[in-house]
């Protein structure tokens, strides 16, 4: 299972195998690959959300006000602790999560990994949306357990 949380740990995996047997086979990998869905498929399977494509660049069109994500990680620095809006299209959402809800937008800009933003917000967001977030930039998030980001929009409201 992919962003498996345990109540009893209060901690999130990336990924969690549950498993009956383990056997050092050759045939046994075969078996695998060919019972497994590969792991686009299987994180929507077990998240239950669509896969969805990063705009092209271009794609998203953002009012003046708003900067790109590009521009976001360019100016981190400069940004921290000010409110921006920023405009994407949501590529993912992780419901309560450290009692926030989670986005992943992208509006086709910047170079990976800085390429998407992590929002928090309290508001509920359809994937596959593009929506304008604003929010209060924070830098240099390192929340544990392999979860750090150099930019994190937090607080953030969601419009069309």
């Amino acid at each position: 299972m992919y962003d498996f949380h345990t109540k009893a740990l209060d901690r999130t995996f990336d990924e969690i195998l549950f498993l009956t047997n383990i056997r050092k086979k050759p045939e046994a990998k075969s078996i695998l690959e060919s019972e497994m869905p590969n792991d686009d498929n299987h994180r929507n399977l077990v998240s239950a959300q669509p896969v969805i494509a990063a705009p092209a660049p271009g794609e998203v069109v953002k009012a003046e006000t708003e900067l790109s994500i590009a521009q976001l990680f360019a100016q981190r620095s400069a940004m921290a602790g000010k409110v921006v809006s920023v405009r994407g299209k949501v590529l993912k959402v992780s419901n309560n999560i450290l009692g926030k809800t989670w986005v992943t937008l992208s509006d086709g800009s910047g170079v990976a990994p800085d390429n998407v933003l992590r929002v928090t917000t309290l508001q509920e967001v359809e994937i596959g949306a593009t929506l304008a977030a604003t929010g209060t930039v924070k830098t240099d998030i390192d929340l544990g357990m392999g979860y750090a980001y150099k930019v994190v929009l937090e607080d953030a409201t969601f419009s069309r």
